[in-house]
């Protein structure tokens, strides 16, 4: 049992390690850093470009970023956000809007196999019994991501651009639809952000 637990707990490891791997890699190929600044107006000069990646280190090799990333970690500095505060100070902040948003698909999953079950014993064999059961299957058969996109795509109100032209969350003149979105971290609902817009 216990070399059992200690092969568990190795595995468990390895796999964190593929998984923060390819989460990394995910997101240095589909997120750039700089991109809020190519909507400036004016455009900033491309020494200014220069100078932020480097002292960002985006012009290193995607391992070296990875390992630097990796020891930082592990030693409990989770780096900065691109507006330069510690990610370590929104992580608990961050992790109880996703406690709330597990409790709750917790209770309402809950609540509805309770629903579904009694209905589809009480009617067994009926036609709300097969229609509850392919509706089951097609929901376990879609991949979680894709079905979670659709939901933001259609649902929650479509995804959102923002910009990099600044704003005042006091603004009476804003573009149709859009929001201005103070930076993390800010004080509070008086401070200035950027336009997102519904794109």
């Amino acid at each position: 049992m216990f070399f059992f637990t200690i092969r568990r707990l190795l595995a468990s490891v390895l796999v964190l390690l593929v998984s923060s791997f390819l989460v990394f890699a995910l997101c240095a190929a589909s997120f750039d850093p700089l991109e809020r600044y190519y909507t400036q107006n004016p455009r900033p000069p491309e020494s200014f470009f220069n100078n932020l990646r480097e002292t960002l280190g985006l012009n290193d090799n995607f391992f070296v970023r990875y390992w630097r990333w990796l020891s930082g970690v592990l030693t409990g500095d989770f780096g900065e956000t691109i507006n330069g505060t510690p990610v370590v100070e929104q992580l608990f902040p961050r992790m109880l809007v996703t406690g709330r948003m597990i409790i709750g698909a917790i209770v309402i999953a809950v609540l509805l196999a309770i629903i579904v079950g009694v209905i589809g014993a009480v009617r067994q064999y009926k036609a709300s019994d097969y229609t509850f059961t392919f509706i089951a299957y097609i929901l376990i058969a879609l991949p979680t991501f894709w079905f979670a996109a659709l939901l933001k795509e259609y649902v929650a109100g479509g995804s959102t651009t923002c910009s990099g032209n600044r704003c005042s969350t006091r603004s009476v003149r804003r573009p149709r639809g859009c929001r201005c979105t103070p930076p993390a971290g800010s004080s509070g609902p008086t401070g200035s952000g950027t336009w997102c817009c519904p794109r």
